[in-house]
């Protein structure tokens, strides 16, 4: 277990790097998009509802993912391989994006009427475990105060709720623009590493995957 000054070295390092990756990416992604006659969506406007009757839609952010480049992530990994923390990272797959558009659809009070760019803020998704004396409040605090320009979310759930015994932070990277897809940074105590993973089992987290190698 690791002291404040270690925890917050090791997690900003981590963080900083995929706010880098994401602003990088993001403005590669319009230059691209620019280059090829791509017409972005506003994924404010567009809802998980019209993907049914836009296939271009679909197609689209389907692009997106296929743009995102990982191989910045998987040196980082190799070379900041650190005792008492871990950082896992994925793209989702087109099976875990249909099951969610099916859960937001069919399962969720809204039916679909749900913006784009809340639905799909994990494209790309990234985890951070850590194995801290700090507690969440703590963290959350601090995160907060570095990110606070991002979306810092405590997604804690009581025991009981239908996420149960889930403990993380979440903090989901973006730009002004709201033609820019959103990234997820996942941030875990290691203590709750377990729970979480049963509640990622057992709730809507099962259509996410996430690689362990």
């Amino acid at each position: 277990m690791i002291g404040p000054e270690e925890t917050f070295s090791k997690l900003f390092g981590t963080m900083d790097f995929i706010e880098s990756e994401y602003l990088s990416q993001t403005t590669d992604w319009t230059e691209y998009c620019e280059l090829h006659s791509i017409e972005k969506y506003n994924l404010k406007k567009k809802q998980v509802i019209d993907i049914i009757n836009d296939r271009n839609l679909m197609n689209y952010i389907q692009k997106y993912r296929e743009f995102i480049d990982l191989r910045s992530f998987d040196v980082y990994k190799r070379n900041n391989c650190f005792q008492d923390f871990d950082f896992y990272y994925r793209l989702k797959t087109d099976n875990s994006m249909n099951e969610k558009i099916q859960d937001y659809i069919h399962y969720r009070k809204e039916h679909g009427r749900i913006m784009i760019h809340k639905c799909f803020n994990d494209i790309l998704g990234t985890r951070i475990i850590i194995d801290s004396e700090l507690n969440g409040t703590q963290l959350m605090e601090h995160i907060s105060k570095r990110y606070g320009k991002y979306v810092c979310v405590d997604s804690s759930k009581p025991k009981g709720s239908l996420k149960k015994d889930y403990s993380a932070i979440h903090v989901y990277l973006k730009t002004e623009s709201n033609t820019d897809f959103r990234w997820e940074i996942q941030i875990w105590k290691k203590e709750d590493e377990y729970s979480n993973n049963e509640s990622h089992r057992t709730h809507r987290f099962r259509y996410t995957a996430w690689e362990r190698d």
